[in-house]
């Protein structure tokens, strides 16, 4: 069975919005979270990148929504993609 994990991508307000989500739907926690550090992207200290459990779901969370990978091999998946539809949901495209 092939399994598809949500990515939801905010514009500065990732960790505000994961809190919320987290707070009131029930079966929903952080797994894991990464911050920007000093040089990087975003402004160091904020979130970068989280796992979430929302609704018995696992969800990735991005803090950043215009990045865009073309298909390729990029070490952790042979056959990846990321990108934005006409309509402006973002998909990432994970083959085996």
């Amino acid at each position: 069975m092939t399994k598809a994990t949500p990515f939801l991508m905010f514009e500065g307000k990732a960790e505000e919005a994961m809190t919320l989500y987290c707070g009131t739907i029930p079966d929903s926690r952080v797994l894991d979270v990464t911050r920007y550090g000093a040089g990087e992207g975003g402004t160091e200290g904020t979130l970068k990148l989280a796992r979430a459990l929302i609704g018995g779901v696992e969800v990735r969370i991005y803090n950043s929504g215009g990045f865009l990978m073309p298909t390729g091999n990029y070490g952790f998946s042979r056959r990846f993609a990321w990108l934005n539809d006409r309509f402006g949901v973002s998909w990432q495209i994970n083959l085996p």
